[in-house]
């Protein structure tokens, strides 16, 4: 399963299937915008970035200005000082779920049951929630869980969350199999594996 990647575009060379590009920028604030319109006039389909770094106000700009940036997902950095205790702070379903759903975020990532942080899987069903259920006319939002997942987790996750779900699958493609091509083919026999049969006339 080879991939072919360039900024104009990402696509699968045995399948042809068309992916989104979607490049990490946190920048400081005087040259955030323009950093983000060079990738898209280089042909990103969007940016990857970090609110609780730069602000969640940026996620708002980026959706709401004259040229909305077509794909933005959120990348929870820092987002642990919120939630890290009990008894005080944020909790995940309102910082990473409400909140940068409200800012505009289409894709959110989180700490997901199973990987190498210590969540329980009851606060991520509630932040997967809050990022899909009724909020006003705000459409639903990607939920993509993350944080060390295993490809052999990735069919119980699909089962948990739903096939509307993105999986953020990193550094087992690297260490699961001999290569990364054979990993990322057992990574789409396990998604397969999670997903429900497509239905008989389809």
């Amino acid at each position: 399963m080879s991939v072919h990647c360039t900024l104009k575009a990402c696509f699968s060379v045995s399948t042809g299937r068309r992916t989104l590009y979607l490049p990490s920028i946190t920048e400081r604030a005087d040259r955030f915008p323009e950093m983000v319109d060079h990738a898209l006039e280089m042909g990103a389909d969007g940016v990857l970035t970090s609110p609780w770094v730069m602000g969640p106000d940026w996620l708002r700009f980026l959706a709401s200005r004259e040229r909305p940036t077509p794909v933005l997902m959120a990348h929870p950095a820092i987002s642990g000082a919120f939630f890290c205790h009990d008894d005080h702070g944020i909790s995940p379903r309102v910082a990473l779920g409400t909140l940068l759903r409200l800012a505009g975020a289409d894709l959110v990532v989180f700490p997901g049951p199973g990987g190498r942080f210590p969540v329980a899987d009851e606060g991520s069903r509630a932040l997967v929630e809050a990022l899909r259920g009724p909020l006003g006319s705000l459409a639903a939002a990607w939920p993509v869980p993350a944080g060390g997942i295993d490809i052999t987790r990735t069919a119980g996750i699909i089962r948990r969350y739903g096939e509307d779900s993105v999986l953020l699958v990193g550094s087992s493609l690297m260490t699961s199999g001999p290569d990364p091509e054979t990993s990322a083919a057992r990574l789409l026999e396990s998604v397969r594996a999670g997903s429900p049969e497509p239905p008989a006339d389809g």
